[in-house]
């Protein structure tokens, strides 16, 4: 895979994932920004970006409050 995005001889992805987690400096966002509104394809890669990451954080799962218990339960017997 191509490091840079089309026509963006500086412009890469890492900019990407930089300006979705609010890692970059206001220069870099405002750029990033700009780029995103103005070329479809770097708007499509942000927009995979940010599905990916809905994925990732919606494939995070929670123990319920009754296995927390389960473990907790468990502990104190094999403690004692």
């Amino acid at each position: 895979m191509n490091k840079y995005l089309p026509m963006y001889n500086n412009f890469t992805h890492d900019h990407l994932i930089l300006y979705y987690f609010n890692e970059t400096d206001l220069p870099d966002t405002v750029l990033t920004q700009q780029h995103i509104d103005t070329y479809p394809e770097v708007e499509e890669e942000f927009d995979a970006i940010v599905n990916t990451m809905e994925k990732i954080e919606n494939a995070l799962v929670n123990p319920s409050a009754e296995s927390i218990q389960k473990i907790l339960a468990y502990s104190k017997t094999v403690v004692s």
